[in-house]
């Protein structure tokens, strides 16, 4: 089985900051993942396994969310042992919908739904746990906060650590 997410993609401007950040502050800490180029910054609609990539389409659904501030997650189960730095993602009803809408159109087709409890999120980096300190009072660049160019959906692979590795065409 493979892993795969369907995800919204903020612009590439903002994309490359939110990496660029990512690497400057968190690259020497990282275990298993942390934004690259080869690892996308993404707000996750459902993680889930498949054979193959399920032939859906991907609806031109462009979308602005808002990110809000800065949060350090503790790991459980698999991630047991390591710490999430994130920026967690404004409530809004149309984001809920849009996850249930996509879980409703992968179910269906026997795919393995990861996404359990959805909490919208954008994930900049995992470290060891007992290293929380050297990031937690981290000053986050507010233009990541403000709202500006629409974000796309898009569905791509990715690992067992939700890392987006890009879009499948």
């Amino acid at each position: 089985m493979k892993n795969f997410n369907v995800v919204l993609l903020p612009p590439i401007e903002l994309s490359k900051a939110l990496t660029d950040y990512s690497q400057k502050n968190f690259n020497s800490l990282a275990k298993g993942y942390c934004l690259s180029d080869d690892v996308l910054p993404h707000i996750t609609l459902c993680q889930f396994k498949a054979l193959a990539k399920p032939d859906i389409a991907m609806n031109d659904i462009k979308m602005t969310p808002t990110l809000h501030s800065y949060l350090l997650r503790m790991g459980e189960g698999q991630h047991q042992g390591y710490a999430w730095a994130e920026l967690a993602v404004e409530y809004k009803e149309w984001l809920l919908h849009l996850h249930k809408y996509v879980v409703s159109k992968l179910a269906p087709l026997g795919v393995e739904i990861l996404t359990k409890n959805y909490t919208p999120h954008l994930t900049l980096c995992r470290i060891d746990a007992v290293n929380v300190k050297e990031i937690k009072n981290l000053k986050i660049p507010s233009e990541f906060y403000v709202p500006a160019k629409p974000w796309t959906m898009a569905m791509g692979s990715s690992d067992e650590n939700g890392q987006y590795l890009g879009v499948i065409k």
